[in-house]
């Protein structure tokens, strides 16, 4: 069982969840068929704990409903990452772009 509350903690003390009740409980069955919804004022509780990777489907299905959405949280990204290949040099030798080897 897992329990989840808005991240914004000012909609937490706006937003009664119940409002989207219908939604919630739609989305869950959707990606969890055998699982139990319960909505609360404050979150809504799902039986049994979802995977991490049924939690986040269920989580970006329900950001992108247009009223419940605009309660997202917006993170902040440092870095990004890319793959890179790496350089041969002049005599056929593989040539390392940084790192202990």
């Amino acid at each position: 069982m897992r329990k989840y509350t808005l991240a914004s903690m000012d909609a937490r003390n706006d937003v009664d969840l119940r409002r989207f009740g219908r939604l919630i409980e739609e989305t869950v069955l959707e990606v969890m068929p055998q699982a139990t919804v319960q909505v609360e004022r404050d979150c809504y509780i799902v039986s049994p704990t979802p995977s991490r990777g049924d939690a986040i489907r269920i989580g970006r299905k329900l950001s992108k409903n247009k009223l419940l959405g605009r309660y997202c949280i917006k993170i902040p990204k440092l870095f990004h990452g890319e793959t890179i290949v790496e350089k041969e040099d002049v005599n056929g030798k593989q040539k390392h772009n940084g790192g202990h080897f």
